[in-house]
């Protein structure tokens, strides 16, 4: 008796199954449920899809604009944080973030309008918390973004946490507890 099933459901692979002997039908049977489930070269998609992920992820964590936010402000470092800071004359705040830091990355163009509203009045610097720990320890920095306002070398104020640019303001013109 001819197949009323058309063509196309005849070639169908789990059209297959029901044409093997039983014998075959558990080897069989694996390989056609393997294979909807891998793709390149053997490896599940899963695998593929969390790579995809940290790549895309590590990218847009670690690509050019987030590691290094467009700036003119000064960066500082453990070797030049006392003649820059300790020994100014001008009030200076300090900015200390990382680069994985969404709130640092999102408080940068504050900090920069800032400097430039307060340039000539006070001094704004940055400083990456991952590779100064000695100017950490030493003014007990907990997590960024977290902000120290210094004058005459002395401490002032500190702030942890997104600012507003009107609290940083603030701050700099001492309106601010």
């Amino acid at each position: 008796m001819p197949s009323t099933k058309p063509n196309s459901a005849r070639n169908h692979p789990s059209a297959k199954l029901n044409e093997l002997s039983p014998s075959s039908v558990s080897t069989e049977r694996v390989q056609l449920c393997r294979a909807p489930r891998q793709i390149w070269g053997g490896v599940p998609w899963q695998i593929w899809l969390l790579a995809f992920n940290l790549l895309f992820f590590y990218i847009g964590c670690h690509g050019e604009a987030s590691t290094t936010p467009a700036t003119n402000i000064v960066e500082l470092t453990d070797d030049n944080f006392q003649s820059e800071v300790l020994a100014s004359k001008q009030p200076v705040l300090v900015e200390f973030w990382a680069p994985w830091c969404r709130p640092c990355v999102e408080m940068s163009p504050i900090v920069e309008s800032i400097a430039q509203e307060f340039s000539g009045k006070a001094k704004v610097y940055r400083m990456r918390i991952d590779s100064n720990f000695r100017t950490l320890a030493a003014f007990d920095v907990e997590s960024p973004p977290y902000l120290i306002l210094f004058r005459d070398g002395n401490v002032i104020k500190r702030r942890s946490g997104k600012q507003t640019e009107r609290e940083l303001r603030d701050l700099l013109t001492n309106k601010s507890s």
